[in-house]
């Protein structure tokens, strides 16, 4: 058993700690999904006319609206979606004829999400990251979508690599060494998360090349910090 409570394994684990096999690309893929889903289902509901004579006055506009902000959300979607990809804001901006700021406001706000998520399986809920809700989200996202070819959604999501993984905890360091001291019990959970991140880094990297001396020096000092936080 290793210090995160699993043993050594190559790639992402659904367990308990790595809660995030897919990339952030397919994460921000899959919420877009669902607001695309959520919406056509709301059009389709206005579509029929047999219920009409029980609808109160300004139900249509009401419901109209409704679709207008969930419109607006889904570009916000998008938007995210084609950043986790690296397209750059002027491509972006020249599509939607917008300066984007609200868009990277909201970006950046959707990326702290899935890094808090990520370090500290506790916030996974809110970025839609626990194994066990993105197996049923997918399962019901491929159900709906069914146009005859297996998997519809699930099927063509990129995993997180092992590049976005050291990404991902080189700017949780530098948003540590950049906070203000905090002997908060929240920022110590994220702290034993980023160790923890860290371990399971290295530990995959020791499994492909076991001669990897500074993998294995890397595996050593998180073990170490982990255990001081954890003491």
């Amino acid at each position: 058993m290793t210090e995160t409570g699993h043993p050594p394994a190559r790639g992402e684990r659904p367990s308990h700690f790595r809660s995030a096999a897919y990339s952030q690309a397919a994460l921000a893929r899959i919420t877009l999904s669902h607001t695309a889903r959520d919406i056509a289902d709301a059009a389709r509901r206005l579509v029929p006319t047999t219920s009409d004579r029980y609808a109160g006055d300004g139900d249509f506009v009401r419901a109209a609206a409704d679709l207008l902000a969930q419109a607006r959300q889904l570009l916000e979607n998008a938007v995210t979606y084609e950043r986790t990809k690296g397209l750059d804001w002027d491509r972006i901006t020249a599509k939607i004829h917008d300066t984007g700021q609200d868009y990277a406001k909201a970006e950046q706000d959707w990326r702290m999400r899935v890094l808090g998520a990520w370090l500290n399986p506790e916030y996974a809920e809110s970025a839609y990251i626990t194994p066990d809700r993105l197996a049923q989200g997918l399962a019901d996202l491929d159900q709906w979508a069914d146009n005859g070819e297996p998997a519809p959604v699930s099927g063509n999501l990129p995993p997180m690599t092992t590049a976005e993984r050291a990404e991902l905890i080189a700017q949780a360091r530098a948003l540590f060494e950049q906070a203000p001291p905090d002997d908060s019990p929240e920022r110590r959970q994220f702290e034993i998360g980023l160790c923890r991140r860290t371990i399971e880094l290295h530990e995959d990297l020791v499994a492909r090349s076991p001669g990897d001396a500074a993998a294995r020096e890397a595996l050593a000092e998180a073990r170490a910090s982990l255990r001081t936080l954890l003491t």
